[in-house]
């Protein structure tokens, strides 16, 4: 939990410019943190595992604000679940979590046919 706290503070405070920039999203004239979302960049699917529901919200604020399409979860089964329906990009997940850590639900994600090609952090 620690490293997401970590990263979900950096993007709420605005501390992590650069890793904030390489998540810019799709729509063109978009204004974050002085710097104009390149419109060519795709809209992704990101899903936020995360107990703490502050945290799981705010990030998912950050991402939607960023053009990309959010979604949260509150445990490792909740994730794994809606990781099934929801298919995405790109997985943020707690390894702390409660009902499935964060290191069994990525091995559930990843022997999916579908959870093998995206990123899991």
């Amino acid at each position: 939990m620690e490293g997401l706290n970590r990263v979900i503070g950096s993007l709420v405070c605005g501390t992590v410019h650069s890793d904030v920039n390489a998540l810019k999203g799709p729509a063109s004239g978009l204004q974050h943190g002085g710097t104009e979302v390149n419109a060519s960049v795709r809209r992704l699917r990101i899903l936020i595992v995360a107990d703490r529901l502050e945290c799981a919200i705010a990030l998912g604020r950050v991402v939607t604000r960023l053009g990309h399409d959010a979604r949260t979860a509150h445990d490792g089964t909740g994730g794994v679940a809606m990781a099934s329906d929801f298919r995405p990009d790109v997985v943020l997940m707690d390894i702390g979590l409660p009902k499935m850590d964060g290191y069994e639900a990525a091995r559930h994600l990843r022997d999916q046919p579908w959870g093998q090609g995206g990123v899991v952090a």
